[in-house]
């Protein structure tokens, strides 16, 4: 039986401009900026973090299957929209 290898990316301090595909597994980001409308994560069952973040807007997700999207530290100051996702949130603050 061949193992499934796990692939992981992480992202700190930093800024993502235009729209991303990332063929990772999991994705940590740690004051990480999206500045596009769309993050394509190309593996299902894919988990996304997001870590002391200030979220004005999120990128629409698109994947193939579900996501697990967790939010930890972060300033929401604005109201996002999330579809298709299993959620869990940590020490989040809304200023809207």
């Amino acid at each position: 039986r061949k193992d499934r290898q796990f692939i992981c990316a992480v992202f700190q301090t930093s800024e993502l401009h235009g729209d991303v595909t990332l063929p990772f597994d999991k994705v940590v980001c740690e004051k990480t900026y999206f500045h596009g409308k769309l993050l394509k994560m190309t593996k299902g069952g894919s988990s996304i973090s997001l870590k002391r973040a200030r979220l004005r807007t999120l990128p629409r997700i698109d994947c193939d299957g579900k996501i697990n999207l967790s939010l930890e530290d972060c300033d929401l100051l604005e109201s996002l929209t999330f579809q298709g996702m299993l959620l869990n949130l940590r020490s989040i603050h809304c200023f809207k």
